[in-house]
């Protein structure tokens, strides 16, 4: 199983949408908002506010409409006539769940915290709310935590205490020597990705990875991995050589590879093989070519 925390929430009886909390640090405030009430936002948005702290001047609140708010945008309150300036953004905002799969998906169970009744989500996810597949059924709460869990069906047989063992030491020490050659073999597993004019290069797969190129690639896209990864791509060319790739856009090269780094490095001419290494933090691919020579 693994669960997934991500600040708190609003949830409706009777209604299936819940929706998420967002914090904002604010500046040259006038007036205070009042709770609840209804905010608009100069970058075009709605929401509804569920907490406000005047002396630290931190608002929450949960989005109806529009976009989220940047910073800079000015929150005004509708009742209260308040107003502030977005200085910065809370830890949650927005919240620390993954929209991407196979994170945040459908099917997954959802409970508040303190409950023990369990629902399910829909495929309507976003960074700012998602549906349960039926209506919520408990009491109405703001600013509520909450957890979803997904089941991850793969059972590798490490071995776990049971009740009556006592000797667990050396049982949790087996386990996790067997989790750590896990993790060992798949940083080292070798992933032969299949060319393609089109292609993708899945590092889910194996952070190592070669390709054989009989021809251009003018689309190439990446699946991330999980997490912060280092990455390495073995390109190899066939005997006419001087095979091209047009790389992500999120991919950014070292300036010793080009006059300028947006532009890629030259992978060599006929039967050269280039090793390239990536290193992805979550938002860019930094890549730099290594070495290459003919074979």
């Amino acid at each position: 199983m693994a669960q997934f925390n991500a600040g708190t929430v609003v949830v409706t009886n009777s209604s299936t949408t819940v929706r998420a909390i967002l914090t904002f640090n604010l500046t040259n405030v006038t007036g205070a908002f009042s709770v609840p009430e209804t905010v608009t936002w100069t970058g075009g948005g709605t929401g509804t506010t569920v907490a406000y702290d005047s002396g630290n001047k931190i608002l929450k609140l949960y989005m109806t409409a529009g976009a989220v708010p940047a910073l800079t945008n000015t929150l005004t309150g509708s009742s209260s006539g308040a107003t502030g300036d977005v200085q910065s953004l809370g830890i949650a905002t927005p919240p620390n769940y993954d929209t991407a799969t196979p994170s945040v998906a459908s099917g997954q169970s959802f409970k508040v915290a303190g409950s023990n009744v369990v629902y399910f989500l829909t495929s309507t996810i976003t960074s700012t709310s998602f549906v349960l597949s039926a209506s919520y059924q408990e009491d109405t709460e703001n600013d509520v935590a909450y957890s979803i869990t997904r089941d991850f069906s793969i059972n590798r047989s490490y071995p776990k205490p049971n009740t009556g063992d006592v000797e667990a030491l050396p049982i949790i020490a087996d386990a996790i020597e067997k989790i750590d050659k896990d993790i060992h073999t798949f940083l080292l597993k070798k992933n032969v990705a299949t060319f393609a004019t089109t292609m993708n290069i899945d590092w889910t797969q194996g952070h190592f990875q070669t390709l054989s190129m009989t021809g251009n690639v003018t689309t190439m896209t990446f699946t991330a991995p999980v997490g912060f990864a280092r990455l390495t791509l073995i390109v190899a060319q066939d005997a006419t050589g001087s095979r091209l790739i047009t790389w992500p856009a999120s991919v950014s090269w070292a300036e010793a590879l080009a006059t300028d780094a947006a532009d890629p490095p030259a992978l060599g001419g006929a039967n050269d093989v280039a090793i390239l290494e990536f290193l992805w933090d979550g938002a860019t691919y930094f890549g730099k070519l290594w070495w290459f020579k003919a074979l």
